[in-house]
């Protein structure tokens, strides 16, 4: 008091500069944010599993705030990580182009690996790169390179990147403030309010933006934050916390006993999860939307399952009256009731503790809590539960909880309307802190006006954007933040002050920390180097690299790129020699149209795709196709050889059977046949073969290459391309193109394999074809 004396009290929502921060913590990406941050990074929808990530106060971004990463946990983030690389396109750079460009040089192969990899990086880690980061990220692709190929390699960087700690957690070191708080950088702050407002990080864009300074300022974040929120970039996430509040996210998976609520199928339960997103959007995040309407509005969505269940005609826009808002509708019925009954515990224990922030402590040890124990209670599921009320060691708890859900009992277990329970007569009225009740509209009404309501769901944002509990010390940042908001019960304007309040920008951190070093001129870490720092760029589409120097980004740096050659028939090359292959784009309807059975889908080898390039080469008049060499591109493309370099020829069963007793008449694109068919082409002196392609009846047509050399490998350098690490990989449909990079590889044009090592001293061979022109 006697600090405080001469000093002006602060104003409404405004809080001292003394008070103390939130404390900062590592937070470990959720699930949903950990899906979707890497789709919006790679474009790869990853479906397997992850570890599960613990709902603490109800959301699972404060349980995130205090997950670790055990063993178990690593191998599902180390096994999501590859399978995504494998998924993803090629790089944006020398490394691949088309399959028309040569094998480019070293210097540009190892140009186009920094770029992509501080492209992926500095987007997935959310900052710019150091320069000793991207040498270990190189240093990866370079001792994987010479075993598994320049794919693989990158891929295994990719990987790492994806399963760094860097982009697992949430990493917020901050900058020492003079009252020794740290204050969020400004990347660190694009990425805080990112995933608040759109549940992953955050865009190049606004990467761009942190790093110019805008998110130094409350007004520069208040500025993002408004336009995510106009724009409907923050509509989903915002929507997902009401929907985490109200336990509405558990629909899809929840069950009903089918013999007593037959409607409750599928389309039931989207229709339900689709009014509580509506009734959101209406009443939460509408421009002036008032949120206390969510609980009295009565503005139903036209869907027919919500008609029926309501008992609505064709035209209706609005629920009975006696219904109400949110807390009578059919999704919070459904998830806070049983599979076969009603629960008004539940619903009130929910109303009081999530929504009016009541203690109400768990029962006492040794008391029974199940409804068996009231099961044989004649009477309505009140009358039963009017028990819990005469034990006094329940009294006290269960006659405001049950009271309130007593309130909603009209409304069945998956949101009907009902008058009676056991042909009883329902009874709904109840007397809450000395207020007379009748039903869902009154409840409703209540719960909207209840003085606790603002500073109970504002303290339910703290623990989801703070990642934690609500400590004594906090309660000036959630007072500030609700006194703001009662002005207009904006919730919108309530994310918006919080994200920009003191709260959100500074925290508390440990002795020791070190500050990110950013862009500035300033040695921030302190480790003696000022700067060295990269982020992804782009010239022309291609991926670049920009460095940081003296305090400002160079301009883009991108490597030589090898020359790009028309793709033409096989024919004089630009050195005059002549040319025995070449490799043309086509399409994926032109595959299917000459050979419905080529499954372009698959990075496509066998399966017919053989047939349907010799069939697409034949009319472009580019001689004998060999193969589709890849079908991850925007085009496919197909490989052409003049007559002179290959020929096709049909093998009769029984000799290609007795060539390899594991060949079976009338395989198509399997090992057995495959290994026999090299050997028949070779039997006749030429260089290698490649089929069975098609059964033509008694024999098998194929190719067999009169030009060509054999190149051996081991498995490895084949290996997670599409899947191709054993000869019954064939009909997975990555060999045709694995063979193909590790030829270019080699400096040729193209190629096919696996075959047999014609010498012993290689797993297999691939048979390669021309010279780079």
């Amino acid at each position: 008091l006697l600090l405080a004396c001469g000093k002006e009290p602060p104003p409404p929502g405004v809080v001292p500069e003394t008070v103390i921060r939130p404390v900062g913590h590592l937070t470990r990406l959720t699930t949903t944010a950990w899906v979707d941050s890497v789709e919006a990074l790679t474009g790869v929808r990853y479906a397997g599993t992850l570890p599960d990530t613990e709902r603490i106060l109800g959301h699972a971004s404060v349980g995130a705030a205090a997950a670790g990463v055990s063993p178990l946990d690593e191998e599902q983030y180390e096994a999501a990580a590859w399978d995504v690389a494998r998924k993803m396109e090629p790089p944006r750079c020398a490394f691949t182009g088309t399959p028309a460009h040569p094998a480019p040089s070293y210097d540009d192969v190892m140009s186009c690996v920094e770029a992509d990899l501080v492209d992926l990086a500095w987007r997935a880690w959310r900052r710019p790169v150091r320069a000793d980061e991207l040498a270990t990220l190189t240093d990866v692709w370079k001792s994987l390179r010479t075993e598994a190929g320049d794919t693989v390699a990158l891929q295994a960087s990719r990987a790492a990147i994806l399963a760094s700690p860097h982009f697992l957690y949430e990493v917020a070191s901050g900058m020492p403030m003079p009252d020794g708080a740290r204050r969020r950088n400004g990347y660190e702050m694009a990425t805080r309010v990112a995933f608040a407002l759109t549940g992953r990080g955050p865009s190049v864009t606004w990467l761009l933006d942190a790093d110019s300074g805008g998110f130094d300022t409350a007004e520069g974040i208040r500025a993002h934050v408004d336009a995510a929120i106009a724009d409907g970039s923050a509509t989903e996430a915002l929507t997902a916390y009401w929907r985490e509040l109200f336990d509405v996210d558990t629909l899809p998976t929840l069950a009903k006993d089918s013999d007593l609520f037959p409607l409750f199928d599928a389309t039931l339960r989207a229709a339900l999860g689709e009014e509580f997103d509506a009734l959101v959007s209406t009443t939460v995040l509408a421009p002036g939307a008032d949120t206390r309407d969510l609980f009295t509005t009565r503005w139903v969505p036209d869907d027919p399952a919500l008609r029926t269940l309501y008992a609505l005609s064709s035209d209706a826009t609005s629920v009975d009256e006696a219904r109400g808002g949110v807390l009578g509708r059919g999704a919070f019925a459904a998830v806070a009731s049983h599979a076969t009954t009603t629960s008004p515990t539940r619903r009130g224990l929910f109303i009081l503790t999530r929504l009016l922030c009541q203690d109400i402590p768990p029962p006492p040890p040794g008391v029974v809590a199940s409804l068996s124990a009231v099961a044989d209670v004649p009477g309505t599921l009140r009358d039963k539960l009017g028990q819990h009320v005469s034990d006094p060691s329940c009294a006290s708890c269960h006659a405001s909880m049950d009271a309130a859900g007593f309130a909603l009992e009209p409304i069945d277990a998956i949101g009907a309307w009902r008058e009676t329970d056991e042909g009883l007569p329902i009874d709904a009225t109840v007397r809450l802190e000395g207020v007379d009740l009748n039903g869902p509209s009154d409840l409703g009404d209540w719960v909207a006006s209840h003085p606790a309501l603002a500073r109970c769901l504002a303290t339910d944002l703290w623990h989801h954007l703070t990642g934690s509990d609500d400590r004594s010390m906090d309660a000036v940042w959630i007072d500030a933040w609700t006194e703001r908001w009662r002005d207009g019960w904006r919730w919108t304007e309530l994310v918006a002050n919080a994200l920009t309040s003191e709260a959100l920008r500074s925290m508390q951190g440990d002795e020791g920390w070190v500050a990110a070093e950013i862009c500035n001129g300033v040695d921030d870490d302190g480790d003696g180097t000022v700067d060295d720092l990269r982020r992804g760029c782009s010239v022309a589409a291609t991926a670049g690299v920009a460095r940081c120097v003296e305090g400002a980004w160079t301009a883009c740096e991108v490597g030589g790129l090898p020359p790009t050659h028309d793709a033409t028939c096989p024919g004089p090359s630009q050195s005059g020699a002549p040319a025995d292959v070449a490799v043309i784009p086509t399409t994926f309807a032109d595959l299917l149209r000459v050979m419905p059975s080529c499954e372009p889908g698959y990075v496509p080898a066998g399966r017919g795709c053989e047939v349907a390039a010799d069939r697409l080469c034949a009319e472009a008049t580019c001689g004998i196709g060999i193969g589709v060499v890849t079908g991850r591109d925007v085009a496919p493309w197909v490989a052409c050889a003049s007559t002179e370099a290959v020929t096709s020829h049909t093998a009769p069963w029984t000799e290609l059977v007795a060539l390899d007793p594991s060949c079976l008449p009338g395989e198509v694109d399997m090992g057995g046949c495959h290994k026999a068919f090299d050997a028949w082409c070779r039997a006749r002196g030429k260089v290698a073969g490649w089929g069975p392609n098609l059964d033509v009846g008694d024999a098998a047509l194929g190719i067999c290459a009169d030009k060509g050399e054999r190149v051996g490998l081991p498995w490895g350098s084949l290996r997670y391309h599409g899947g191709c690490d054993r000869w019954e990989s064939l009909q997975n449909g990555g060999c045709g193109e694995a063979a193909h990079i590790a030829c270019q590889s080699a400096g040729y044009t193209t190629g096919w394999g696996p075959v047999p090592s014609a010498d012993g001293t290689h797993d297999i061979d691939v048979v390669c074809f021309g010279a780079v022109p």
